[in-house]
């Protein structure tokens, strides 16, 4: 049976264009996070309708929003950020959510 989480969720889509090199960047990205304190849950999704990968959403869940903040500071998701802007079809969606506690 699924528990209630904590914490903060993170939602964000990107649109790419080449979904193997966006790949390729992203999946250094998650191993140097899925390190960092904080950090529940890291991973990338592409949707379901979406046969070309082109629609993708990075899922996140951490203990807190100062975990976030200072993963968003990383320098790993610093450079993610430098080195896929040129792949991206449209700016990324970020959606933070707070767990209801049930």
């Amino acid at each position: 049976m699924a528990q209630a989480t904590t914490g903060i969720r993170l939602h964000v889509t990107f649109e790419v264009k080449d979904f193997d090199k966006f790949f390729e960047l992203a999946k250094k990205c998650m191993e140097a996070t899925r390190k960092e304190p904080g950090c529940l849950h890291y991973e990338l999704f592409h949707d379901i309708a979406d046969e070309t990968k082109t629609k993708l959403a990075m899922i996140e869940h951490w203990e807190s929003k100062e975990a976030l903040m200072e993963h968003a500071k990383s320098a790993h998701v610093k450079e993610f950020i430098e080195k896929t802007k040129d792949l991206a079809q449209a700016e990324p969606c970020l959606k933070q959510y707070y767990s209801c506690g049930y």
